[in-house]
């Protein structure tokens, strides 16, 4: 750490899993977490995302790129209705569902089923029920990022410029 900042690195990460966890005493939401990683450790295709730092073109993530800005994910701690091991798990998740050639063939399909699996997994381990995420946002990458029960808004978290706003 240099002046309080993590340096960036290009580069690889590897996940392994650690056989020493006993998941027998982990919280339920702790188990939901080791559980989905755990899935994506042990599927055979390698996934790639990349990390980036306060991007203006990628808000939290983007799975085109296949991408996500560590500067957002860390943003959304202090909202109701996430945090950022509830972005960082949706955002790997998704990204190995659509990376994974078995999930689904037609791309398009792929995409918007690995979104919504990815989103209840991260509602669920917010213990947010019934919850859709959805982005409202101009052409400057400025707006919000809307949390929806039953039709109605139940959260806005701002985003300017392609940043999510830290509470």
């Amino acid at each position: 750490m240099i002046n309080g900042t993590v340096p960036l690195i290009n580069g690889l990460v590897s996940i392994s899993r650690n056989n020493d966890l006993d998941s027998n005493n982990m919280t339920e939401s702790e188990r939901l977490y080791y559980n989905n990683l755990n899935m994506i450790i042990g599927n055979k295709n390698m996934i790639k995302m990349s990390v980036l730092h306060d991007n203006n073109n990628v808000i939290i993530g983007d799975i085109y790129s296949r991408s996500i800005d560590i500067s957002d994910i860390s943003a959304l701690n202090g909202y109701i209705n996430t945090s950022s091991e509830a972005a960082l798990l949706h955002e790997t998740v998704e990204n190995s569902l659509v990376q994974d050639p078995t999930f689904r063939s037609n791309d398009i399909y792929r995409i918007a089923k690995a979104h919504g699996s990815a989103e209840a997994i991260e509602h669920y381990y917010s213990g947010n029920y019934n919850i859709n995420n959805i982005f409202d946002l101009n052409l400057q990458n400025s707006g919000s990022l809307i949390f929806m029960q039953n039709g109605n808004p139940i959260e806005r978290i701002p985003i300017l410029n392609g940043n999510v706003i830290k509470k």
